[in-house]
């Protein structure tokens, strides 16, 4: 399956992410779709690496995603991968950001439910598929 074909899959009704951004952890944007195309900056992300490290900025102002401000409603570890994660509300919009080897995924989502695509990654086959896709 192709690069593209992934992205696409991700978003898509069966994928349930409406954007998706996959960068190197030094901001610079690898692939760009959906409700985020255009919108999110390397600044953004930037600032979304440096969180996985030290949250206490989103917690206190939340985070710029697409130029649009989300309220941080946690970070965690996957249980059985160890991959770090950020979660983002705003209204019916959620937003998670998962730190992998070389890169980081961000996503958008509709409705309060992770995706199930997303979900996938805390078992550790799909997070090393996701660790492929973005390293693609």
């Amino acid at each position: 399956m192709s690069y593209d074909r992934k992205i696409d899959e991700l978003i898509s009704p069966q994928g349930g992410c409406s954007g998706l951004v996959i960068a190197g952890l030094d901001g610079v944007i690898w692939h760009e779709g959906g409700t985020l195309k255009g919108r999110i900056t390397t600044e953004e992300l930037q600032e979304m690496v440096k969180a996985f490290s030290d949250p206490r900025e989103f917690r206190s102002n939340g985070a710029s995603i697409g130029r649009e401000l989300f309220m941080y409603s946690g970070s965690q570890s996957a249980r059985l991968t160890g991959a770090p994660q950020l979660h983002f509300r705003k209204d019916n919009v959620g937003a998670l950001a998962i730190k992998l080897d070389r890169s980081v995924l961000l996503a958008t989502y509709d409705g309060t439910d992770i995706p199930a695509a997303l979900k996938a990654h805390s078992v550790p086959q799909p997070k090393e598929d996701l660790d492929d896709l973005c390293d693609y």
